[in-house]
């Protein structure tokens, strides 16, 4: 396959753009005996792509790039938000005068007074820790690995980043969705869109007769139509009278 060629104009829609995106991409897959070439026209279209949306961030892009809108990864912060559960900030701006005392009660006043050394900063990183981001990330952790097992999903904890200490805690996660079973993982969206769509349903005032039904009213592929209703997992509780959330995330507290 030849180069990419230059627009003949400037795209001046979402549209356009998208057009333009999901057309390199099919393009992309075509290109099988060049691995270079396919790597360009992936690496075009996703600029575009990403264009598209960071000028127009409302529109709704096509079927075949809902994988870049809707991807099955998200970070324990979203994971908190998603189940109306406090944030990292809102937890550590609320704990600002915990960290400090007890920072304080246990360092050696005889031994160097001054709280504004590198070392007593350190043993305020050490209490933030311990204290208040570990029992954090455990307790969103928990509920949120609920709630998706609960949509027919399970949470895969990803590697840190590269050059993170040895005992970082996992910052995001893969979603992926689970056989019928619930004991293995599989590439079918269609349990977590039904089990999807009996939580919308107990909520209202939304109703959906089928899984088509759901899929249809985007339109959607399966997984982005599950994938992008996440937060509809919060009311699973009051839909069917279990546990909330928030009380599995408070017992990760001590």
């Amino acid at each position: 396959m030849g180069g990419l060629r230059p627009l003949r104009r400037n795209p001046e829609t979402a549209g356009e753009l998208f057009a333009i995106a999901a057309d390199t991409l099919m393009r992309s897959k075509m290109a099988k005996g060049d691995k270079a070439e396919r790597e360009r026209l992936k690496k075009f279209a996703r600029e575009v792509y990403e264009d598209a949306i960071k000028r127009f961030p409302h529109a709704h892009p096509p079927l075949v790039l809902h994988d870049w809108r809707y991807p099955a990864v998200v970070t324990i912060d979203e994971l908190a938000r998603l189940l109306a559960l406090p944030t990292y900030d809102e937890v550590h701006e609320r704990a600002d005068d915990f960290i400090w005392e007890t920072a304080h009660q246990s360092w050696d006043e005889d031994e160097d007074g001054d709280t504004d050394s590198d070392a007593f900063m350190e043993r305020m990183q050490e209490v933030e820790s311990d204290e208040v981001f570990k029992p954090w990330h455990s307790g969103v952790e928990a509920a949120a690995t609920r709630a998706f097992q609960e949509h027919g999903m399970a949470l895969e904890a990803m590697k840190p980043a590269k050059g993170a200490p040895k005992d970082a805690r996992p910052w995001q996660y893969k979603i992926s969705p689970l056989s019928d079973d619930g004991r293995s993982k599989t590439t079918s969206w269609a349990r977590p869109a039904e089990m999807m769509v009996d939580t919308i349903n107990g909520v209202g005032p939304f109703y959906f007769s089928s899984v088509k039904d759901f899929v249809d009213s985007g339109p959607w592929t399966t997984k982005s139509a599950v994938l992008s209703h996440l937060h509809w997992m919060r009311r699973y509780p009051e839909v069917y009278g279990a546990r909330p959330y928030r009380s599995t995330y408070d017992e990760a507290w001590p």
